[in-house]
Parts: structure tokens; C-alpha cells; sequence
């Protein structure tokens, strides 16, 4: 498949293709919380990108996941994603 064809693809397809490969690596064997990590790694994956795209703005982030802020928040830290926030300076 050229990039071209994998470009066109809609994410679903892409999925189906990786975890069809996945599978076939695993054979009869068992990944234990497949279900789990799969999404946990797929939710990483979008939250990172999006993070990235808007330079860390939570806000921003949100709105563009569709999410409540502190939802974001809460993924953020649960997949520990969440950056250190720099310490404000006080004014004099």
C-alpha cells in the first residue's frame, strides 16, 4: 500500500489493519487488558497530537477534543501526560 492509499484511509480502517496484524502476532496467545491498552494507547496518541497542536493550552485542546477541560485534565494525568505548570511570577 503506497502512503498515498494509507493516507486516504479513514482511522477506523487504519485501526482494523493494525490490530488485524497485531492479532495475527499474537496468534493463540493472550495480552492480558488488551481492550485497555489498546485504547489507552490510541487516546495517548490523540492527546498528545492535539496538546501539541495548541502549544499545551488546555482550553484550546478541549474545545477542539470536544471534552470538558477537566475531563482533559484528568486523562492528562491519568496517562501521565500532564506537564508541570512553570510557577507564576508575582507582581510588584
Amino acid at each position: 500500500m503506497t502512503p498515498s492509499e494509507v493516507e486516504r484511509l479513514p482511522l477506523g480502517e487504519l485501526v482494523r489493519i493494525k490490530m488485524a496484524q497485531l492479532l495475527d502476532r499474537l496468534g493463540r496467545h493472550r495480552a492480558p487488558d488488551l481492550y485497555r491498552r489498546v485504547l489507552e494507547e490510541v487516546e495517548r496518541a490523540l492527546l498528545e497530537e492535539v496538546m501539541g497542536r495548541t502549544s499545551g493550552c488546555q482550553t484550546e485542546a478541549s474545545e477542539i477534543l470536544g471534552i470538558h477541560r477537566n475531563t482533559l485534565r484528568l486523562r492528562l494525568k491519568t496517562l501521565n501526560l500532564a506537564r508541570s505548570r512553570a510557577p507564576r511570577r508575582r507582581e510588584t
